[in-house]
């Protein structure tokens, strides 16, 4: 129970390693499309890690106990207040959205927050697509895997990758799916946190991009190496944590 109650301290407060690896070392502004989101995604977390310090000086294995649940469960309580206050303003909101050259498609419906599939602090949006040429495996058609998305800024410098793209057709003759002029609806999902909290402050629009393209594998490489040092900081963090108070 200890070692579990402690592994989700880890995990909250884990982000703290990544205050220098988004961005360039600048703040969290409420300048970009997800408005306070980003901000409130760092204060959360910010909370956490001082939280976790605060138990680092606990005089006993009871007292971290006692405060971890009181203090985090505050914490929760106050961050989905704040996460839902932000995202209730989003409910007509289309976000800015763009196709990389090479890539085709043609945006029909800009990307919107999907309350459907969204659960707890990972967040869906979906957008309509239709194609201007055909896709699939055969000789000099487009690869529909190929298709990812990702945020640009105001500039369209590379920030950040999304967690996965999901294409559904919007076609009932399935056999028409793929031809040029047919329609299919993107899922994309973000989980916003500290360590990704300048890089989504600072987007300026859904970009889908060719995941083949040097452009997105910069923004894909970055994204990925910030997950391994977090995960790898959830590991080492949650062992100090386990090793003091067993």
């Amino acid at each position: 129970m200890i070692k579990k109650v402690l592994s989700i301290v880890a995990v909250s407060a884990a982000v703290v390693c990544f205050s220098c690896c988004s961005g360039d070392g600048g703040k969290v502004s409420n300048n970009g499309i997800f408005g306070e989101l980003p901000a409130v995604a760092d204060d959360y977390n910010q909370k956490c890690i001082d939280l976790l310090n605060n138990l680092q000086n606990s005089e006993s294995k009871e007292e971290a106990l006692k405060q971890l649940m009181i203090q985090s469960k505050q914490l929760d309580s106050m961050a989905t207040v704040n996460f839902k206050a932000v995202i209730d303003t989003w409910a007509d909101k289309a976000f800015p959205t763009e196709v990389a050259e090479g890539v085709p498609f043609k945006i029909i419906s800009d990307f919107k927050y999907n309350p459907d599939r969204s659960k707890d602090d990972r967040l869906y949006f979906r957008a309509e697509i239709e194609r201007t040429a055909k896709t699939g495996m055969g000789e000099g058609e487009y690869r529909l895997n190929h298709a990812r998305v990702m945020f640009v800024d105001k500039d369209g410098n590379p920030l950040c990758t999304t967690n996965e793209t999901l294409m559904y057709t919007l076609e009932e003759d399935w056999k028409k799916s793929s031809e040029p002029g047919s329609k299919s609806e993107v899922f994309t999902d973000i989980v916003f946190s500290k360590w990704n909290a300048e890089w989504l402050s600072k987007a300026a629009k859904f970009y889908i991009a060719d995941s083949e393209t040097d452009f997105y594998k910069l923004a894909k490489d970055t994204t990925k190496n910030a997950e391994k040092a977090y995960k790898q900081y959830i590991k080492d963090l949650g062992q100090q944590l386990t090793d003091k108070f067993k």
